[in-house]
Formats: C-alpha cells, sequence, structure tokens
C-alpha cells in the first residue's frame, strides 16, 4: 500500500502549483477539491483504483480523516503554509507514517510558499464547495397568513454522497445544456436527477447509473416528464456510465 504521506504531498504540490499560476483571491477549500480531482484522475489512469469514486474519495480522506482533521482545518494549516508559516502542517505531517523515509521531499515542499498581499482562507472555517450549498427560497415566508394543513410524508433517505460527488466531477453543469447555475463568490448550483425514480411503484436504483446532473429548470422538466432524454447528446464523463435502459424506462413510462 502507498505511504499516505506520499499521497498527502501529492495534493500540496497541485495546491501550489494552482497558487502559483493564478495567484491569491481563491478559498483554500475550492484550490484543494481541484488538487484532488486531479491526484485522482492520475492515479486512476495509472490503475491504481478501479473507479473515480474510490479514488476521489481516498484522497480526500487522506487530507481529512486519515490525519485526523477536518478539511476546514486541513485548509487552515495549508493557508498559513502557503503565507509563509508552515509549523502547523509540518507537524502534522511529522506524525504521518512514512514521514522518516520521505522527510528530505515535505521539507523541500515545506520550504516552497507563495507570498500573499492577503491571507488566502482568513478564517478557520472556509466556505462550502459549490455542491454543499444549501438554500431557502426568497419568498418561504411571503405569505401574511398562510393556510395550514397537517400532512403526513414519506421521504425516501437518498445518497446525498454519491450526487454531491457527481456534482463535483461535472462542476454543476448539466448534462443537457452545460449551464451550472451561479451563485455568489464563484460558486454554482445544480440538482442530481433519478433518471427511474426511487420508490414505488418504478423502484429505480440509487445509483450514478441512474443520475444525471442538471440545472433546476431542465430537473423539473425531467421530473414532470415534459421533456425525452438522448443517451448520446447528453454531457458525460468517461467513467460516469449511465445505463440506457434507464433512459428508456424514461422516455417510455415518464416522458408525457
Amino acid at each position: 500500500m502507498r505511504p499516505l504521506i506520499e499521497d498527502v504531498l501529492d495534493i500540496l504540490r497541485e495546491i501550489l502549483t494552482a497558487y502559483s499560476v493564478s495567484g491569491s483571491g481563491r478559498f483554500v477549500s475550492g484550490v484543494r477539491l481541484e488538487a484532488v480531482r486531479k491526484v485522482a484522475t492520475r492515479e486512476l489512469a495509472a490503475h491504481r483504483f478501479k473507479n473515480y469514486d474510490s479514488a476521489e474519495r481516498s484522497f480526500h480522506d487522506a487530507c481529512t480523516r486519515r490525519l485526523k482533521l477536518s478539511a476546514p482545518a486541513f485548509d487552515a494549516r495549508v493557508n498559513r503554509w502557503l503565507s509563509g508559516d508552515p509549523g502547523e502542517l509540518r507537524s502534522v505531517l511529522g506524525s504521518v507514517g512514512g514521514y522518516s523515509k520521505d522527510r528530505a521531499a515535505v521539507e523541500s515542499l515545506l520550504s516552497k510558499r507563495v507570498r500573499f498581499e492577503h491571507s488566502v482562507a482568513p478564517r478557520e472555517v472556509t466556505p462550502p464547495p459549490p455542491y454543499s450549498v444549501e438554500l431557502i427560497a426568497s419568498d418561504v415566508n411571503d405569505a401574511a397568513h398562510p393556510e395550514r394543513r397537517e400532512m403526513i410524508l414519506q421521504r425516501f433517505i437518498r445518497d446525498t454522497v454519491t450526487a454531491r460527488v457527481l456534482k463535483q466531477r461535472h462542476h454543476n453543469q448539466c448534462q443537457i445544456c452545460g449551464l451550472a447555475v451561479p451563485l455568489w463568490e464563484g460558486l454554482t448550483y445544480a440538482e442530481a436527477h433519478h433518471i427511474r425514480p426511487l420508490g414505488h411503484p418504478h423502484n429505480g436504483p440509487d445509483l450514478p447509473s441512474n443520475m444525471l446532473i442538471l440545472g433546476p429548470n431542465h430537473h423539473a422538466q425531467c421530473d414532470l416528464g415534459a421533456i425525452r432524454l438522448d443517451l448520446a447528446s447528453l454531457r458525460r464523463l468517461p467513467d460516469h456510465i449511465i445505463e440506457p435502459e434507464n433512459i428508456r424506462y424514461h422516455n417510455t413510462t415518464i416522458a408525457k
């Protein structure tokens, strides 16, 4: 098994490269996610992993769970390193298995930094990535005297981790039109759509092969059967395989 220190160093090198090219003005959290994607893609091509999901999850965990850090805590240490203070990051890496073998590589990397006029991420808690934004509609409390009704709701608990990973991999770009809904500070928004709906009577699987990443308009049109789907025209990733049978089900059963 590859030493953890090597995985972390690969991520840190990508982060350093990104800031060296683009300069300041970007949150560490976003740059880290890009670095994870790049390293995961590279290692998948080297046949280290069976699929992209496992590769991405492994590198995300390498920077957080396996270092016993939260993502914001890791980002804060990276921010201080890039701003000229590698002490906390050095302390974390010094406790990682394989450090003694790669001590020279660690020290060489930590000696490099990017000088910013302003800190990259001034607070310990950085904004969440685009795929986890929680929004409340602006008109929720518009009604002066809203009608109240008692309802019993049965809801399926969906695999939100899978949906979030897919949205991240597609950069929140709709697989039908290619657009990502802009929010603020560079964040974007998209939704995960189950092609064959979950639950009775459709009983669709909660798997990537039954999911599309869509903008809100196209998501609503698909949910309501207002449009048919053409597998060949969808924007796809090589390792996000969509099951043709699910497309057929939508076009014959859902679409009006």
